[in-house]
């Protein structure tokens, strides 16, 4: 018999996926046996990290895929605090739980949906990830074997929760170190030294500086400040870190370039001082697609803009000239704290208006001949 989607979802919470996700997980485990009666196809693929990643083919056995649709999730949640449920827990038509909005409902939609996925007959690629609230290696495994097997989607949808709403960008996420280096001495003569925290604090001033010159197309956080040893020591090295998210490519170069100028300026050049981009999850910039309106007119589905970080930057460097649509069930505030909860009908309804999406766009792109409709 089908379960309820309301019970497959329960079924996911119940299942902790904040640690090391394997092959012999057990939510892995719950995956390839719901998805196994409607592919053709599952791939497991096991990253650098250890954690175990998915590629489910329906009406496709993952190889030289033409026009597909991709539908791509997590299945990790972040650590849990002591005033998280572990458990899922059912009350007023609300499902709470750890991961219950982001993004196990979205998992739980395609499980409840791939029969009817299916009937379509046209090839859909479901990608499931689990490490994106972490280290992402997984999304990279995903879109190298996606090549590997020449898998070529015309629209990719991404399951995060935007309350039913489609967003298309979302703000890339990249992370600073800035190091400076001084020369100590000792307190009672400080003109003899350098003082590399002095020197840090100018920064972290040139940086809000960059912010509000940019503030209308990013974020910028400083986060930590390291630095000094002893309350009589003038310290010699100070680090800061900081966090800049935009959803711009172009933007994000200028401030990494002017970031650039204003270290070299404060440090003098110093070989020792340092300004390293410890890493960068790509920003997902809008594309124009000209079936995209079309289907959210037809659905009702309303637009919004997703601020936070999402995997769809990395398939569209990988795929750039595939529509992609961030479109999940759940909001976005609840996410990440505790009380995280969707409500069962809302939940409902989201499926059904995925669905209706992947219908209509495959229907859209049957009638135009399969064009490319990426508009430049």
């Amino acid at each position: 018999m089908k379960k309820k989607l309301g019970q497959i979802l329960c079924d996911l919470i119940n299942i902790p996926s904040y640690n090391e996700i394997s092959r012999e997980h057990d939510i892995i485990s719950y995956l390839k046996g719901s998805f196994a009666p409607y592919s053709e196809e599952i791939v497991t693929i096991t990253t650098e990290n250890n954690n175990c990643h998915l590629l489910i083919g329906l009406n496709t056995k993952l190889k030289d895929v033409k026009d597909c649709i991709v539908l791509s999730g997590h299945i990790d949640t972040v650590k849990p605090t002591n005033e998280h449920r572990p458990l899922a827990l059912i009350c007023n038509g609300n499902i709470n739980g750890l991961g219950s909005s982001d993004m196990k409902s979205f998992i739980a939609s395609l499980i409840y949906s791939a029969s009817i996925l299916k009937k379509s007959k046209n090839p859909i690629v479901i990608s499931i990830t689990s490490d994106e609230e972490y280290d992402m290696y997984g999304i990279c495994g995903i879109t190298k074997e996606m090549k590997s097997r020449n898998i070529n989607p015309s629209l990719i949808i991404i399951g995060e929760p935007t309350n039913s709403k489609f967003s298309l960008s979302n703000n890339g996420n990249a992370i600073f170190i800035d190091v400076m280096h001084g020369k100590a001495c000792h307190t009672s003569t400080p003109e003899l030294g350098i003082n590399a925290i002095n020197l840090s604090m100018r920064m972290v001033d040139e940086i809000e500086k960059i912010y509000e010159k940019f503030k209308n197309d990013c974020s910028i956080s400083v986060t930590n400040i390291n630095g000094g040893t002893a309350p009589n020591i003038v310290p010699d090295s100070c680090e800061i870190r900081f966090s800049v998210r935009t959803n711009s490519k172009a933007v994000f170069e200028e401030i990494k370039n002017e970031l650039k100028n204003k270290h070299n300026q404060i440090s003098k050049n110093d070989p020792h001082s340092s300004l390293v981009n410890l890493f960068t999850i790509p920003a997902f910039e809008y594309r124009e697609s000209k079936y995209i309106d079309i289907i959210a007119k037809k659905n009702a589905i309303d637009f919004c803009r997703a601020k936070f970080t999402t995997e769809a930057g990395d398939f569209q460097l990988a795929y750039p000239n595939s529509s992609i649509i961030i479109f999940g069930p759940g909001n976005p505030n609840c996410i990440h704290k505790p009380g995280e909860n969707i409500n069962i009908n809302q939940l409902h309804m989201y499926s059904q208006k995925l669905n209706s999406v992947v219908r209509d766009y495959n229907n859209l792109r049957r009638e135009n001949n399969y064009e490319n409709e990426i508009l430049f």
